[in-house]
């Protein structure tokens, strides 16, 4: 065998196994872009007892509150815990991979940076006002506003709901609270049960909620706010203030 077939067998090698990790890369991608990531928040607050006055110290002893989150048939799972400082676990299969001090450690350095780091100079009022009432201006602020907006309800839980009991100091706050609760029925119809307690400030909630989503519906919306040219617009012109 000459060398020159060599040559070409290893060549052929090479490039079988370039199309099979190029492949397997492409895979990698579209599961990343089409497989919905899932989440799950659970939460309570229990402060039964209540009192006179509210404080919010008091409810944020009294509040528990978790969130899941998993990706392809629980490859991946993330828990985070609180009160407190957030507690995360991330696990990869059956491995679990240490996340808290790392990131206590990253938080820390970000304030040393962020401390560090000047003001920095303010738009001048008069071409900040021109520039918010440029036509090209609106329709860019209506394309962000119209795609976000699509984006958020996306986003939103498919199932939510609370229920329990709740107390806002006397009947003028709990009437308050049932006046807001009228208005928003709508959008609450069928998630929402809580009992009035004219008396005191209590809370004894449970919550819960789920959906999922996909990253290529992020991207798409991206990319379509990148696309329109009067966004594009009112960035640059923005970083030139």
């Amino acid at each position: 065998m000459s060398g020159f077939t060599i040559f070409l067998a290893l060549l052929r090698t090479i490039g079988i196994l370039g199309l099979w990790l190029l492949a397997a890369a492409f895979l990698f991608l579209l599961l990343i872009l089409f497989v919905p990531v899932r989440y799950r928040a659970e939460g309570s607050i229990d402060d039964r007892e209540g009192g006179e006055s509210f404080d919010p110290e008091r409810v944020k002893k009294a509040s528990r509150g978790e969130l899941h989150i998993s990706w392809l048939l629980h490859f991946l799972r993330i828990r985070i815990s609180f009160p407190g400082a957030p507690a995360m676990s991330v696990r990869i299969l059956f491995f679990r991979i240490p996340a808290g001090k790392k990131r206590q450690k990253e938080q820390k350095e970000h304030v040393g940076k962020t401390e560090k780091k000047g003001g920095h100079t303010r738009p001048d009022p008069g071409r900040l006002i021109e520039l918010l009432g440029n036509d090209e201006t609106k329709r860019a602020i209506h394309a962000i506003l119209n795609k976000s907006g699509k984006l958020l309800r996306y986003l939103l839980p498919k199932k939510w709901k609370v229920g329990g009991s709740a107390g806002f100091g006397g009947p003028e706050g709990t009437g308050k609270f049932m006046e807001a609760e009228g208005l928003l029925f709508p959008l609450i119809c069928g998630h929402v049960w809580v009992t009035p307690d004219f008396d005191r400030y209590r809370a004894e909630l449970v919550f819960s909620a789920k959906g999922s989503i996909r990253l290529i519906r992020v991207l798409v919306t991206a990319l379509l706010l990148i696309a329109d040219r009067n966004v594009r617009r009112l960035i640059h012109t923005w970083k030139n203030l």
